[in-house]
């Protein structure tokens, strides 16, 4: 995967593919007297997914996200980061690199922060084999009306990363030897130009053995209003497979 950055500068990542067997259980709900829970499953799957772009991670580009923060604490930059798979002008790559000098954005920072969408997308295809997870998140996905189903030509989706309010998060909510860096990282979909869902992932280092999640430890899933059903998705083990293949 090749992007370009509007400071002018062409990021590339490597995709490289493995396989992973994954467990998983639930879904557990909370006690409600008015309804019989959901029969709690244990199923296992193995599949491949893209070691390359998860290991991407989402922490460095939380790191960063946060030092650019402190720097400009009121958003007043002239000059936006952004990244395509086409280069930008001549113009827009000058405006922006005034704004990176003035930031102290170096193309490490850059390749964080671009290379958390593919990591992002990775993780999502392994939610995806989930057991069950469906029938939950249309529970509390907030889906455009009709008219703007028609209006659009059907749904576009869009994610959104809520960069105001990536924050770190406690350590206590990790248990590893090493005790690596632990940070909430909030994202919104939104559907058709509207609110659907917001997400917000806890998210450390890729390392091994959670390399095979991008770091992503756990997952909040709620409606924009937060009422209503709610999902949580934690990695209670990870193990590094002592078979080589």
């Amino acid at each position: 995967m090749v992007m370009h950055s509007s400071t002018g500068n062409k990021l590339e990542f490597v995709s490289s593919p493995a396989f992973v067997t994954l467990r998983t259980l639930g879904p557990f709900a909370e006690p409600d007297a008015q309804r019989k829970p959901p029969k709690a499953l244990d199923k296992s799957a193995r599949f491949a997914l893209d070691k390359g772009f998860l290991a991407l991670g989402l922490d460095r580009a939380a790191a960063v996200v946060l030092r650019l923060n402190q720097a400009d604490p009121n958003h007043e930059r002239k000059g936006s980061l952004e990244f395509n798979s086409k280069p930008f002008s001549e113009a827009e790559i000058t405006k922006n690199r005034k704004m990176a000098d003035l930031l102290q954005l170096t193309v490490e920072d850059e390749r964080a922060l671009a290379g958390s969408a593919p990591a992002l997308m990775s993780y999502f295809a392994i939610v995806q084999e989930t057991a069950g997870l469906d029938d939950i998140l249309f529970k509390i996905l907030d889906l455009p009306s009709l008219w703007s189903m028609i209006r659009h030509g059907g749904v576009n989706a869009n994610i959104r990363f809520d960069t105001k309010h990536i924050a770190t998060a406690p350590d206590a909510l990790l248990t590893l030897p090493t005790a690596p860096r632990l940070y909430q990282f909030p994202v919104a979909l939104d559907l058709n130009n509207q609110p659907a869902l917001n997400i917000k992932f806890l998210a450390t280092a890729p390392q091994p053995p959670l390399l095979s999640c991008g770091g992503i430890v756990g997952m909040l899933v709620e409606r924009p209003d937060g009422k209503g059903t709610y999902l949580t998705l934690r990695v209670i083990s990870a193990r590094c497979s002592t078979t080589k293949r």
